[in-house]
C-alpha cells in the first residue's frame, strides 16, 4: 500500500474561532487563532495500513506492551456497557483476545497511543496535525458555530454524524450519518488520522 497516494484535501490556511464557551469547560475559551495552509487524508489510518507499519518497523504499540487496552462494551448482562481494561485488547485485536483485524483491514485502527500515531507518521512521512490544523479541518469552512455543519444538532430531520440518541448507555435509539468530505474528523474514538502539509518538506500526519 502506497501511504504518500492516500486521498488526501487541501486545507485554506486563515483565521477562524477556535473552541467553544458553550458545553464543556475543558474546551474554552472561544479565541481567534490563525494556520497556515495544509493538506489533510481524507480517511483515518486503516488497520491494513498499521499491519504494514508494524511489519516494516516492529513497533509494539502501549497496548501490547501493558497486555491490553480499555472496551467499550457489555461486559455483564446484568450491567448497561462501560469502559473496562480488558486484557489482550490491542490495534490487532480490538475486541479482545478473541478478534482479530483480518476482515476489517479497511476499518479505522483503534487503540493507538500518541507514541503508535507519531510512529505511523514518521514512517508515513508525514505528521500528527496541531490542534487548531484539526479543528479548522473539522469544522470544514464553518466557524463559530456549535457543530462542525452548523449551529444545530439536526438538518432536514437528520444528525449528519454518528450520534447516541437516548439515555446513554442503556438506551440507544440508533443515529444517522451523512458523507462528510473529510471522514471521522468528528469521531469521538481512540483513531489515527493523517495530514500533510504541501508548504513544507514534511507531511503531516492528521488521521
Amino acid at each position: 500500500m502506497d501511504v504518500a497516494a492516500t486521498s488526501v484535501r487541501p486545507i485554506p490556511g486563515g483565521q477562524f474561532l477556535m473552541c467553544s464557551e458553550r458545553f464543556y469547560p475543558e474546551e474554552a475559551p472561544l479565541r481567534a487563532v490563525e494556520v497556515a495552509p495544509f493538506i489533510v487524508d481524507t480517511h483515518p489510518v486503516t488497520n491494513g495500513q498499521s499491519q504494514e507499519l508494524v511489519r516494516d518497523s516492529g513497533l509494539v504499540t502501549v497496548a501490547e506492551q501493558t497486555c491490553g487496552s480499555m472496551l467499550f462494551a457489555c461486559h455483564d448482562p446484568a450491567r448497561h456497557p462501560d469502559w473496562r481494561f480488558v486484557a489482550g485488547t490491542c490495534w490487532c485485536r480490538p475486541l479482545g483476545l478473541a478478534s482479530a483485524i483480518d476482515a476489517f483491514l479497511d476499518h479505522p485502527v483503534v487503540h493507538v497511543g500518541p507514541r503508535g500515531a507519531e510512529a505511523y507518521a514518521i514512517w508515513a512521512g508525514k505528521r500528527l496535525p496541531a490542534g487548531a490544523e484539526w479543528e479548522r479541518a473539522a469544522r470544514g469552512g464553518l466557524h463559530g458555530l456549535d457543530q462542525a455543519w452548523g449551529d444545530t444538532l439536526e438538518t432536514d430531520g437528520l444528525i449528519p454524524a454518528n450520534t447516541w440518541r437516548g439515555v446513554f448507555p442503556h438506551d440507544r435509539r440508533g443515529g444517522m450519518s451523512l458523507p462528510l468530505t473529510l471522514l471521522e474528523c468528528c469521531a469521538n474514538s481512540t483513531r489515527l488520522t493523517l495530514l500533510l502539509e504541501p508548504c513544507r518538506s514534511e507531511i503531516l500526519l492528521t488521521h
